[in-house]
């Protein structure tokens, strides 16, 4: 079975014929760092994107609808 990535958004993915299980890991985009004024040398970093992982039992020829969010944005 090919792996399938996807970026932020949002979208469905259909399981093939003859899948049971589905194997998902996802990966946090981490937090923006903070903004920098003219009384400090920058702001803190942000922080790090979390990782999780599950196997789930999934339904040939099921649609299932997904949403992936973005990394922080920084600021100035």
């Amino acid at each position: 079975m090919p792996d399938t990535t996807y970026t932020s958004g949002s979208g469905n993915w259909t399981c093939p014929a003859g899948v049971r299980k589905a194997q998902v890991l996802a990966w946090g985009g981490g937090g923006a760092g903070g903004g920098m004024n003219q009384n400090s040398d920058g702001g803190g970093g942000g922080g790090g994107g979390a990782f999780a992982e599950a196997l789930d039992t999934v339904v040939p020829a099921t649609t299932y609808a997904y949403a992936v969010g973005a990394a922080g944005a920084a600021n100035a």
